[in-house]
């Protein structure tokens, strides 16, 4: 058997046991009932819900720019705040430094006085030391004289 033949036996049982379709008022009926379950499901449950998935993607991306409004805000504010916050450092640091120089300064003056009273009173001490010292020396010539004169005296006698 060649396959010719095989094809065309298998034509003639599919001929011969095919059904016959026969267009009846059940045929307009199904389609009827289609159309109508169709009509409903679209009104009631497709445009609703098609609806709802719109507006939800509207809030979705309404809350997306919105939070990407917020962040912005939020780095433009935390620049702000990091920009303040150095330019408080600074006066901060600069008040610190005058401070430190206006304490120094006070120091180097309130040194410089005590030293030039203390030089004063080393210089009194000094002229007062000189003068017990020129005194001293007068007392002792004078003492000097009369003990020679006694020592004489008493070599001589």
């Amino acid at each position: 058997m060649n396959i010719v033949s095989f094809l065309q036996a298998l034509a003639v049982q599919i001929e011969l046991e095919s059904p016959t379709l026969d267009f009846d008022i059940t045929l307009f009926i199904q389609i009827g009932l289609f159309l109508i379950v169709m009509l409903f499901l679209n009104r009631f449950v497709l445009v609703p819900y098609l609806a709802a998935k719109d507006k939800r993607e509207a809030l979705t991306e309404g809350a997306n720019q919105e939070a990407a409004r917020l962040k912005s805000k939020a780095e433009e504010a935390q620049n702000e705040y990091v920009t303040k916050r150095q330019e408080a450092f600074a006066e901060i640091e600069a008040e610190r430094k005058r401070t430190i120089q206006a304490a120094q300064a006070e120091q180097t003056k309130q040194l410089e006085a005590k030293r030039a009273a203390v030089q004063a009173q080393i210089k009194e001490r000094q002229a007062s030391f000189d003068a017990s010292m020129t005194a001293a020396r007068a007392k002792s010539a004078i003492q000097v004289d009369q003990i020679a004169s006694e020592i004489a005296g008493k070599l001589l006698a």
